[in-house]
């Protein structure tokens, strides 16, 4: 969660204490009840027109537990459990009950723009890429009042979800003096004093090497994220095993959705997920 820490201080609730879900509950029963007070329409802003907000990112963090937070198993796995569906309801409908509405409405602009960034909401479910937008609609609030917290899950108290949808790659169809050439400039780049900066200062990276640890990132979200891969409190991304199937389009998002909207038992939802699920690993 990226949070407001201007309305969390004058709330009395310190968001890196929100470790478990009970306590999560509390403060944002707490938070609720003080709506009018600290001037905010919400306590979340919960974009259920995103429908890879839940079925990715969520998600990840009860459907990975199975392949501990690893795509590439669960990319092979022949069946899925799901074991943990029944935290991903509290939490989903947690975001549901204490959100702005109406959630089926809410897109991401509305979510990170209209809502979080003019500090209509207390806080959203969302990483360090927001950080850009959040700085360009109000920067001295992205700068002073912003942080993040991992989501609370059983078993993977106070863990970050961290992992990267891009990365480098030198073109093995070039010639020798080519990918060397690219590969130095590579090496270069997070080896040297001069690159190290230019890879936290300018890229705005979260380096995932070693001999950064007296760097500070320019953001505060980036900072947090690297905070915790430093101090070795992270969970890895286990949706990347079926962003790029048909599953996730086809069969866990709009049933997800159902559900959200109110037209879907959860029952029904996390079975026809599991049998989705099993019927395309079967059909690879």
């Amino acid at each position: 969660f990226v949070y407001n820490k201007k309305i969390f201080k004058e709330a009395g609730i310190d968001a890196t204490k929100l470790t478990t879900m009970s306590k999560l509950t509390a403060a944002v029963k707490k938070i609720d009840s003080q709506k009018s007070k600290l001037g905010i329409k919400g306590v979340f802003a919960l974009p259920g027109k995103e429908t890879w907000i839940l079925s990715d990112h969520l998600a990840n963090l009860y459907v990975g537990q199975q392949f501990k937070g690893n795509a590439l198993k669960m990319y092979n796995s022949k069946s899925m459990k799901f074991t943990a569906n029944k935290e991903m309801k509290d939490m989903i409908d947690l975001q549901k009950q204490y959100s702005v509405g109406p959630v089926m409405q809410l897109d991401y602009s509305a979510q990170v723009n209209q809502n979080f960034s003019q500090g209509k909401v207390a806080m959203i479910q969302q990483g360090d890429w927001i950080y850009p937008t959040v700085e360009q609609i109000d920067k001295k609030f992205a700068q002073n009042d912003i942080g993040m917290i991992p989501i609370p899950v059983k078993g993977y108290e106070n863990k970050l979800p961290v992992g990267t949808s891009l990365y480098w790659g030198v073109n093995k169809n070039k010639s020798q003096a080519e990918q060397k050439a690219a590969k130095d400039f590579l090496d270069w780049m997070y080896t040297s004093k001069e690159g190290k900066k230019l890879v936290v200062n300018k890229l705005h990276f979260v380096p995932a090497y070693k001999g950064y640890s007296n760097m500070k990132m320019k953001d505060a979200l980036s900072q947090v994220v690297f905070k915790y891969s430093k101090q070795n409190k992270t969970i890895g991304w286990a949706f990347p095993a079926y962003t790029g199937t048909s599953w996730d389009p086809n069969t866990f998002q709009p049933n997800l959705q159902k559900y959200l909207s109110g037209k879907q038992s959860w029952t029904t939802t996390v079975n026809n997920s599991i049998k989705g699920w099993n019927e395309q690993q079967a059909s690879k």
